[in-house]
């Protein structure tokens, strides 16, 4: 190691824990590199700088941990820290002294359990590239764990820790689960999109109350016969087979292990039918009252698993939060607009069933990779993608009927898949890493109001994105086709959001007045307006639009407390359901359809009178939460309108 501190051209942070050698390491070394020297001549004349690397070590070792305490003592909220994309990120045990107890680590490429935090009681994992989590195991307080996106092909480490009472292990490459058996605090498992072949080792956790094992290969559902819901599993095939054979180190041949589980097979598919037609029974009597006009929302219910049922009670349009136990799995025939909202989507297998969907919505669903499954929703008119991890859009050229995209809020590094969808009319693609603006620019069917702000992207970004579209290139080639269309993109977004921003702000920053309710402004008759969110930069907390038929909140400005616009012509509020802090909402005498306003929590006064509003529940749940609601003097509205306002 005393090599490396003698060159100057690199940053010595990177001197970390070293594995101790072995004789045998030693002596392959020796005879690597041709010497003729005894081992144990060699192991003294190592011995000094074995010596000093061990310092230098602990020396670096000190100001890392300084350095992240430093740069993470100010993101601790109530003793949690959430660390996203920092590949400075190696070690964790920086957190003990910041007291942090519950730890979430998103895609940082470089961790290691050689220095863990170990006062911390819950951990996540994510999207890290963790192949092994050797030396979590000193982290014996831990009680919930989770890892998620990670080519770990074992979790043995984790077995000795009987404090533990969830796990969450979805996406790796693990295949079994021998030794869980021993984790009998265990309450919730959620083990899904895996390899694993057999559970036999969870009948033997008495304290379970979940179970989620959707979508590996398991042959021995058997196990689970207590539980009210067994998926249905993946077919494995010979190779996964073998490798859990391998990876369990089985002397049985694959011929034989697959005689002996055939049996296992059988039961398990037997298991599945009846309790597939109980669930379909009984979820459409829990639902059926809540249907209104097609349409249902669904919060915070993970007994839906799938939504096949929906065909019983009629719902066109389904709305789910936070409802983290759905899957793809049964499509119902007649559903045409699907919202998936905060429901712990990791893929989109299954959706290939759904080609009837007219719109798609997949919102903070941040474990989400890809969407290439979207290819077959060939009848799609509207599709939102936000708060995912995705990089590309592959798939998304088949749909040819698209009108409205909004993918903010990604990892999406080029966009030229857009280009060939001729029907579009509204784009929102802002706050991504997007390479290559001009495909967009190319199109004439839509306004380039969309172009917005863009993330930088790092090289582990681009890396990732050769990765997820396969691509035969180095991370130096892909930079270099995309610097002329970076350069391109970087002055597309200075003309247009930046210009028109500046240009609102000079506008109407003198109009700004001071009430008794905070800074207010008033803009009338003035068509330049279009996206309100450079109100924001100006403190504005209440806002009037008058007379602004091109106005919209699509980029809401989040500190408003007060929204009246009024334009005669209104049809959709999109966007305001982002605007958390909204006290008071007036949108009498518009051509309103749909409003989602749920979200809302701190709405006070909601005016909507005369309007083409037919579905109001949403405004009695809000009463219920205490807010005032006038929506009398609805008027109705025709079936082209309700579907014009749904795909928005």
């Amino acid at each position: 190691m005393n090599v490396l501190t003698e060159m100057k051209n690199y940053n010595t942070d990177m001197v970390q824990e070293q594995d101790e050698g072995t004789d045998q390491d030693y002596t392959k070394y020796l005879k690597q590199t041709n010497q003729n020297i005894e081992l144990d001549k060699f192991k003294e004349s190592i011995a000094e700088s074995k010596k000093l690397t061990q310092e230098l070590i602990l020396k670096f070792g000190r100001k890392y941990e300084k350095d992240m305490i430093t740069k993470y003592q100010n993101s601790v909220n109530n003793n949690s820290l959430v660390v996203q994309n920092d590949d400075l990120i190696i070690n964790l045990n920086f957190a003990d002294d910041l007291n942090v107890s519950s730890l979430t680590v998103n895609n940082c490429k470089n961790v290691k359990f050689v220095k863990v935090p170990v006062k911390v009681t819950s951990l996540a994992v994510n999207d890290c590239n963790i192949t092994n989590i050797n030396g979590i195991e000193a982290i014996n307080q831990l009680q919930i764990i989770e890892f998620t996106n990670n080519p770990l092909t074992t979790i043995k480490p984790i077995y000795s820790l009987t404090s533990i009472i969830s796990i969450k292990i979805n996406n790796t490459k693990i295949t079994n689960i021998a030794g869980i058996e021993a984790m009998n605090q265990l309450t919730h498992v959620d083990l899904r999109n895996n390899a694993i072949i057999l559970i036999e080792p969870l009948k033997h956790l008495t304290n379970l109350k979940q179970i989620r094992i959707d979508n590996n290969f398991v042959q021995d559902l058997e196990y689970l016969a207590n539980q009210d819901w067994v998926c249905e599993q993946k077919v494995p095939t010979d190779a996964n087979l073998q490798a859990y054979l391998t990876d369990t180190n089985s002397s049985l041949s694959l011929e034989v292990f697959k005689t002996q589980i055939a049996p296992k097979k059988a039961k398990s598919d037997q298991l599945i039918a009846p309790l597939l037609v109980k669930y379909d029974s009984e979820m459409p009597n829990k639902y059926k009252n809540e249907v209104h006009y097609n349409k249902l929302e669904v919060f915070s219910d993970t007994g839906i698993k799938d939504i096949k049922f929906m065909d019983k009670i009629s719902v066109e349009c389904l709305i789910l939060n936070k409802c983290t136990s759905f899957s793809f799995r049964r499509a119902p025939t007649q559903l045409l607009y699907l919202t998936l909202n905060d429901c712990d989507i990791t893929d989109l297998e299954g959706l290939q069933q759904f080609q009837q969907l007219k719109k798609f919505e997949l919102i903070k669903n941040t474990n989400m990779q890809s969407i290439k499954q979207v290819y077959s929703l060939t009848n799609l008119l509207s599709l939102t993608v936000n708060d995912t991890t995705i990089t590309n859009l592959v798939g998304i050229e088949s749909l040819s009927k698209l009108q409205y995209i909004d993918l903010r809020d990604n990892c999406i590094v080029s966009v030229e898949p857009v280009k060939s969808l001729q029907n579009l009319k509204q784009v929102l693609i802002d706050n991504n890493f997007i390479q290559d603006m001009e495909h967009l620019t190319n199109t004439q069917n839509y306004s380039s109001d969309w172009i917005y702000y863009q993330k930088e992207a790092t090289d582990d970004d681009l890396t990732r994105y050769i990765a997820d579209t396969n691509q035969n290139l180095s991370l130096q080639e892909l930079k270099a086709s995309f610097e002329a269309k970076k350069r391109r993109t970087a002055e597309l977004i200075r003309n247009y959001p930046a210009a028109y921003d500046a240009k609102m702000k000079a506008k109407y920053q003198n109009q700004v007045t001071q009430s008794s309710y905070g800074p207010r402004l008033m803009i009338t008759n003035d068509q330049e307006i279009r996206d309100v969110s450079f109100v924001q930069e100006l403190g504005v907390t209440h806002l009037n639009l008058i007379g602004c038929q091109n106005a919209h909140v699509l980029r809401a400005p989040v500190n408003l407390r007060c929204l009246c616009p009024h334009t005669s012509t209104l049809k959709t509020m999109k966007g305001v359901e982002r605007i958390s802090g909204l006290e008071y909402l007036y949108l009498n005498d518009d051509q309103i359809v749909e409003l989602n306003i749920r979200g809302l929590q701190k709405l006070k006064t909601l005016f909507v009178r005369n309007n083409k509003i037919k579905d109001l529940s949403p405004s009695e749940y809000l009463k219920a939460k205490g807010c005032s609601c006038y929506t009398d003097g609805q008027k109705q509205p025709t079936q082209e309108e309700i579907d014009e306002a749904r795909l928005w």
